[in-house]
């Protein structure tokens, strides 16, 4: 038993034939669909014509095989999916050569902290002052009505 939701893929990049040919696979395989083509048999010229295709009752917005094929060879791809029951919506970014999961409750893309420690430490400092646990937010203490907080 899973959780279906809708996802969508979209790729971008030079994509060779047979490796093309196998996304077409992976993605009939997967049921998907395009604007153009409403859930019948996706062709190679398709991926051109229209590089963005969605399954409306994807298992838990997993592509795993479609996801596979493009990371096996260097296609760029973003995938999102919404909500459903127990996991929020989210985004899965591959440029070629790395994967980025990241989305905030609207889909926009979002960096955790340790991809923010990798840039430096002025962005860690910025995101520091919104964090009350970090040590410039010492914690609540009652003072008498004449001292001042500190």
């Amino acid at each position: 038993m899973g959780d279906r939701t809708y996802t969508e893929i979209r790729f971008a990049g030079p994509i060779p034939r047979n490796v093309a040919e196998e996304l077409v696979g992976d993605l009939n395989s997967q049921h998907c669909a395009s604007d153009n083509r409403s859930h019948g048999e996706i062709r190679v010229e398709d991926l051109v014509s229209e590089p963005h295709f969605y399954d409306e009752q994807c298992n838990y917005g997993q592509m795993d095989d479609v996801e596979n094929t493009c990371r096996a060879h260097g296609v760029p791809y973003r995938k999102t999916w919404e909500a459903g029951g127990g996991y929020g919506p989210g985004m899965t970014v591959f440029t070629g050569d790395e994967v980025h999961e990241c989305s905030t409750i609207d889909g926009e893309p979002a960096v955790t902290r340790a991809m923010l420690k990798q840039l430096g430490t002025g962005i860690l400092e910025f995101f520091d002052r919104f964090d009350f646990s970090a040590p410039r937010y010492p914690p609540v203490t009652i003072v008498d009505d004449q001292q001042e907080a500190a």
